[in-house]
Order: structure tokens, then C-alpha cells, then sequence
């Protein structure tokens, strides 16, 4: 009963779109906020050769990869528990409250 209710998951799909949308929105929202923050002068503005003491914001290709496979980690999981949830429901029950 458990393997059937995991693998016919209907709201796996729209959690993990869900999810998807969302990662790319904070992966573009990372990059503006990186490369806004990234081009702020510090010390250079107060020191005539201080280059090296501004900030570089850089976002690592490894680390949206890590957190691209923790987000679908997260979104499958959070479409898993609902089906999960439902999958231990009587039909006469569940569908009482539709």
C-alpha cells in the first residue's frame, strides 16, 4: 500500500514546479543582491590604492548545485507527505469534506 500511494504521488509534480519556480526566483534574487552588494566600494572610496580591501561577492557554480539538489530534496519531500497523509485515508472520509 505505502509503494503504491509513493509512486502514484499526483501532487508530487505541482510541489516540485512549486519548488522550481521558487529556487530559480532566490537564485536571481542571490545573483542581483551579489553582484549590487559585490560592486560597493569600502575602503577604496578612503584610500588611494585600497582595491584589494572592497568586497567580492562571488556565487560559486558548486554551491547552486548544492542548493538546487537540496531544494528538490525539500520540494519532493513536502509533496510526499500530503500524499502520504492521504494515502492512509478512507475514500468515504476524504472525500466527505470536498
Amino acid at each position: 500500500m505505502l509503494a503504491a500511494s509513493i509512486s502514484s504521488c499526483s501532487s508530487c509534480p505541482k510541489a516540485l514546479a512549486i519548488t522550481f519556480v521558487g529556487g530559480l526566483l532566490g537564485i536571481g534574487l542571490a545573483h542581483i543582491i551579489s553582484f549590487s552588494v559585490g560592486n560597493l566600494t569600502f575602503y577604496s572610496a578612503l584610500a588611494e590604492h585600497g582595491e584589494a580591501g572592497d568586497i567580492r561577492l562571488i556565487i560559486s557554480p558548486a554551491s547552486v548545485l548544492v542548493s538546487t539538489l537540496i531544494l528538490a530534496l525539500v520540494g519532493l519531500v513536502s509533496g510526499m507527505i500530503p500524499a502520504l497523509r492521504a494515502s492512509r485515508l478512507d475514500p468515504i472520509e476524504a472525500l466527505r469534506y470536498e
